[in-house]
């Protein structure tokens, strides 16, 4: 993984300058990316807090990239924290602004968690149907992380309908995917 003591060291000194200059308008992408490193380390909390610190420096009613990166992650920190219903609100409202506006890398990963949300909640069809979206966007966009978990998913969905066929294609492929990228120890699910 990565050095995050260090990311986080040089984020702070960096929204410092910015804080400084009073450029709060550069600040959206450092304090969003504090929450990412915090995210990446699973600590949702403190994620979630520099998510929300972002929210003061978006324009109101302007809903760019940025804006969405920032609810999505959002909204993917109350997926993992098993806030449903707060996810589900989040990723409703900005998804379609992703795929309108050509957002297709932030989209997929959208469509990945909302799939996600609703297999854990035992919303198969649903699941499936964002799954299926997620998998045509993340060829498109060259996310071969979200083309994997896609694809596990999809694999799974087949396996629960019987559809044995199915999720050995949808899993084999993830699974050569994953060897091709060397993306492999992250996506084991598919040599299971």
């Amino acid at each position: 993984m990565g050095n995050y003591k260090e990311a986080i060291r040089y984020l702070f000194m960096g929204d410092s300058i910015y804080v400084s200059e009073g450029t709060s308008e550069n600040r959206i992408a450092t304090v969003n990316n504090i929450g990412v490193v915090y995210y990446n380390q699973s600590d949702y909390d403190k994620a979630i807090e520099y998510f929300r610190k972002a929210e003061q420096f978006f324009q109101p009613g302007l809903v760019t990239e940025s804006f969405i990166i920032n609810r999505s992650n959002l909204a993917e920190c109350f997926y993992f924290q098993k806030r449903f219903a707060e996810s589900e609100k989040l990723l409703l409202q900005y998804y379609p602004d992703a795929i309108k506006n050509s957002y297709i890398r932030i989209g997929t990963r959208m469509a990945n968690v909302l799939g996600k949300l609703y297999f854990d909640q035992g919303v198969v069809e649903k699941s499936g149907t964002y799954f299926k979206q997620a998998y045509e966007y993340s060829k498109r966009s060259g996310s071969k992380e979200d083309l994997i978990d896609a694809l596990v998913y999809l694999g799974k969905i087949d396996a629960l309908g019987n559809n044995m066929a199915g999720a050995i294609k949808s899993i084999s492929e993830a699974r050569d995917i994953g060897v091709q990228t060397g993306m492999a120890s992250k996506s084991w699910e598919p040599f299971y």
